[in-house]
């Protein structure tokens, strides 16, 4: 499973994971080990982006779990 989708899980099911991603996005991605193109795609809620990039526009991994991005 690709660093973006499950640190997009943690935020989504942890509040205080998702408190932090409100503060500070980057700082909570690039310390869960998401790279440069990952962190730009969550930032600027380029949702086909995100998409590809965790793997999910593929169909590569499947998942029961709605990913909602928290409001910035």
């Amino acid at each position: 499973m690709s660093n973006l989708l499950i640190h997009l899980k943690e935020i989504s099911k942890n509040a205080v994971m998702e408190a932090a991603h409100r503060r500070n996005p980057r700082m909570l991605a690039s310390r869960a080990g998401l790279n440069e193109d990952e962190i730009e795609a969550l930032i600027s809620r380029d949702y086909p982006r995100i998409m590809t990039l965790a793997g999910l526009a593929d169909s590569r991994y499947a998942t029961n779990l709605t990913i909602k991005l928290p409001v910035s």
